[in-house]
């Protein structure tokens, strides 16, 4: 158990997500409302899955998770995405703009063999977010 604690530290270095109930609190401090946030969804439904691979420099691994949703901070972001659809896997990143009290769907698309295209969709209105 000394190891564990020892390197724990080193790996948060970068900055950590937490499990936070049913979510990925991809933030440091304490809990904010969703009115300070963005929430971005992974649905299970679409013929591609998307799985919040992280956001910035912090590693989330939602596809080793039960975790179907992050609340991160707003801003311009960059989101790196782990799309698996069938036997294929790709791991497509890309920059947006997000903005608190937005709902977001990570989306993948055009999954080939180690390619994808991935982006979000804002929920409210129903539109690709540009990059």
């Amino acid at each position: 158990m000394k190891t564990l604690h020892a390197i724990v530290p080193v790996l948060c270095l970068t900055g950590c997500a937490t499990m936070s109930g049913d979510y990925i609190k991809g933030y440091e401090g304490p809990e904010r409302p969703d009115s300070e946030l963005a929430v971005l969804y992974t649905p299970t439904t679409e013929p591609a899955q998307a799985w919040l691979d992280g956001v910035d420099e912090v590693s989330y691994n939602s596809f080793l998770s039960s975790a179907r949703k992050a609340k991160i901070l707003p801003g311009r972001r960059k989101i790196n995405v782990h799309c698996v659809a069938g036997n294929r896997t790709a791991y497509p990143s890309f920059t947006a703009v997000i903005e608190a009290g937005h709902a977001y769907r990570l989306i993948c698309r055009q999954v080939g063999l180690n390619t994808a295209t991935a982006g979000v969709i804002d929920m409210g209105v129903g539109y690709p977010v540009p990059k």
